[in-house]
């Protein structure tokens, strides 16, 4: 199995177990470096590298409070893909279901669960609850905000990268 095949088998897997008529998971294959990646709107999933032994080696972050963890495992067919995906399933719905800057639902209201500051250093402390108004994303300053009925979130992605990186840590969706 190639490593671009095994991306494409995976994404098709993933979309398939997704339960939805729209595909949840996109692909992106380097022939170049012979690497690639399975990716939900805003954030990869699994990463794929082709070993030197004709092995595929797909590996994902850890998830929760151990998400700086790395889970690895090298495959040499399709079946050995699918029992991977399979055993990995959950951890890949939560990488796949946690808020992130682009999941953040326009109207949608959340609160603070972890205190934090914003570029401006405006303190956002736990239980501060606010909804969401519109939202925009400056490429060329990696810059981030986040209009709000308290007014606006600034985030900077060098400054604050651990809270983009993490957000689901500092706010929850209220129902």
């Amino acid at each position: 199995m190639y490593t671009r095949e095994a991306i494409e088998k995976a994404k098709a897997f993933l979309n398939s177990e997704n339960g939805s008529s729209s595909s949840k998971f996109s692909s992106y294959y380097s022939q170049s470096t012979k690497t690639g990646r399975v990716e939900s709107p805003d954030r990869t999933i699994l990463k794929f590298e082709s070993g030197n032994d004709g092995s595929i080696v797909i590996s994902m972050n850890g998830i929760c409070q151990n998400r700086e963890s790395i889970s690895t495992k090298a495959i040499f067919n399709e079946s050995e893909l699918l029992l991977v995906l399979g055993q990995w399933k959950p951890e890949i719905q939560w990488w796949a279901t946690r808020i992130t800057f682009f999941s953040l639902r326009t109207n949608g209201e959340y609160e603070a669960i972890s205190s934090f500051q914003d570029y401006d250093g405006r303190s956002f402390s736990i239980g501060t609850k606010f909804i969401v108004t519109g939202k925009n994303y400056f490429a060329k300053e990696e810059g981030y905000t986040i209009n709000t009925s308290i007014g606006s979130l600034r985030l900077q992605g060098e400054a604050n990268a651990a809270i983009l990186e993490n957000l689901d840590l500092y706010l929850e969706e209220n129902a």
